[in-house]
């Protein structure tokens, strides 16, 4: 035989070879592997541009006839055959001959199937437990789907009984176990069996937290609790979900808060409300800040001019200009002398005075001295300093063991730096010592 059949034989087998072993994924699903979605028997192959199966010794099990076999997902596969679509189990059995115009991947343990422009739902048992009939439907999540038929929505479980019958014209996902539905441009809530708990109503809702929910008729915004009772009539102008167990509410551009009993605690009274952070919101009153706690009790009275959130128990304000802290007992522990501050974090903030920076700790002690042009967290334990467009290094506790003489200073290591002056170039330790530095494996 002469070299040159030799040849191509070993091109048309490998060829072969190359066209059996396509991975799956080119088509459709890129990221699905073949060793996580199908069974270690069996493996999805192509030939001639058709899918079927083959064992681990390359033998065919299932021919090589669809346009499409996905990796097994809730015990089946997804095939297409001549643009309809049906499923395999792990012993590449047909179990739903491909009949379907599309199949969905399975989510809560049913695919979405669609036939002739109508919705309907399969097990992963082949089983249709839900037969298209449905003009648009969602996939299951938590145990139920939402499904339509001409405009009118309604809510079915995992057995395809309507525990919602479609007469709703929108109905929004649950929350602590109701829903938002609209009727006749009215809204309304359900529970999660289907019983109107308050019939449609209102001209806009939002959905319940913390057992309450906001409501609008008017323009007017009040409260109803789970029970569908109203807590509070509809007199605000605007009002917030509840976040924690105050809500927000405004009356003629002021702020107010009511809490879970629907009872005012703080009249509508302050120009600005900002959200809770820590226990704690930030209000603004003629001009002024000061701080309520999660009860609407005014714990710092609005007097400052400029104010941020507490961290570590220290809150920066501004008076006159100058900046200090306080604590949530309103005392001033650290004086606003300081022209800029920034929030504590682990126990120390940096300060600025007569265009220099410093570091200071929670009891006004300075921890770097106000001197430097600016101070960079740099390295574990290390700040840059910058002073007169040089850089040095400082440790956490105020210790200048590297003078700002560089023109510019990196990390070499954990524990050794490289500091730079024009074209020379020291290594130094967390010491300061200069030393050479070990050479890279």
């Amino acid at each position: 035989m002469s070299k040159l059949l030799i040849l191509c034989c070993v091109k048309i087998l490998l060829y072969y070879a190359l066209s059996v072993q396509e991975a799956f994924g080119q088509k459709k699903t890129s990221n699905f592997k073949d060793k996580k979605y199908f069974t270690k028997v069996l493996t999805r192959a192509k030939s001639k541009g058709k899918w079927g199966l083959i064992d681990k010794q390359g033998n065919e099990v299932v021919g090589f006839k669809y346009d499409f076999i996905a990796g097994i997902t809730d015990g089946v596969a997804i095939i297409e055959l001549d643009k309809k679509y049906g499923l395999l189990n792990p012993k590449g059995e047909e179990v739903v001959q491909p009949r379907y115009d599309e199949i969905a991947n399975f989510k809560d343990g049913l695919a979405r199937v669609i036939l002739n422009n109508k919705t309907g739902f399969v097990g992963a048992k082949a089983i249709e437990v839900v037969p298209p009939m449905y003009d648009k439907a969602y996939d299951f999540n938590k145990g139920i789907a939402y499904v339509r038929i001409s405009a009118k929505w309604g809510i079915i479980n995992k057995t395809g009984t309507e525990i919602i019958k479609p007469t709703y014209d929108t109905i929004y996902s649950f929350s602590q176990d109701l829903a938002p539905v609209l009727a006749e441009k009215k809204w309304g809530y359900i529970n999660a069996k289907g019983k109107e708990i308050l019939k449609p109503t209102y001209d806009q809702v939002k959905p319940f937290t913390n057992s309450v929910a906001s409501v609008c008729i008017n323009g007017k915004w009040g409260f109803i609790n789970t029970q569908g009772k109203e807590i509070t009539k509809p007199i605000y102008d605007s009002s917030s979900v509840f976040i924690t167990d105050l809500a927000r509410v405004c009356v003629d551009k002021k702020y107010g808060f009511v809490n879970k009993k629907g009872k005012e605690v703080n009249k509508p009274q302050y120009d600005e409300i900002n959200d809770f952070a820590n226990g704690l919101t930030l209000v603004k009153l003629n001009g002024k800040w000061g701080f309520v706690n999660k009860k609407g009790i005014e714990i710092i009275e609005p007097k400052y001019t400029r104010v941020d959130n507490f961290t570590e128990n220290l809150a920066p304000v501004q008076a006159n200009g100058k900046w200090g802290f306080i604590n949530k007992k309103a005392k001033e522990t650290i004086p606003t002398t300081y022209t800029q501050v920034l929030s504590f974090k682990q126990g120390v903030s940096k300060i600025k005075n007569d265009g220099k920076w410093g570091y200071i700790n929670s009891s006004n002690k300075i921890i770097i001295p106000v001197q430097y042009d600016d101070i960079i967290p740099f390295n574990k334990g290390v700040y840059k300093v910058k002073s007169g467009g040089k850089y040095g290094l400082i440790t956490t506790n105020g210790k200048e063991f590297v003078p700002p003489t560089y023109d510019r200073i990196e990390v070499y290591n954990t524990t050794i730096f490289t500091l730079y002056t024009g074209r020379k170039v020291v290594y130094v330790n967390k010491k300061g010592k200069e030393i050479i530095p070990p050479k890279a494996d």
